[in-house]
C-alpha cells in the first residue's frame, strides 16, 4: 500500500539497514570481529545475514 506521498515502502526496513553493513564489513574482516561490533554471534550472524 503507498505511503500518501504515493511512494512505496522499504519491506523490512530495519533488517535490511542492519543486513547491508553486516555484509559488508564480513568482507573486509574476520567474523568475530563483524559480531563484536554488531552485537551477535557468529551462529546467528550465518544463519541471518550470510
Amino acid at each position: 500500500m503507498p505511503s500518501p506521498a504515493g511512494v512505496q515502502p522499504w519491506p523490512k526496513l530495519l533488517q535490511n539497514l542492519r543486513n547491508t553493513p553486516e555484509e559488508e564489513l564480513a568482507d573486509l574482516y574476520r567474523i568475530h570481529v563483524v559480531c563484536a561490533l554488531m552485537g551477535n554471534s557468529a551462529a546467528m550472524a550465518a544463519d541471518h545475514y550470510s
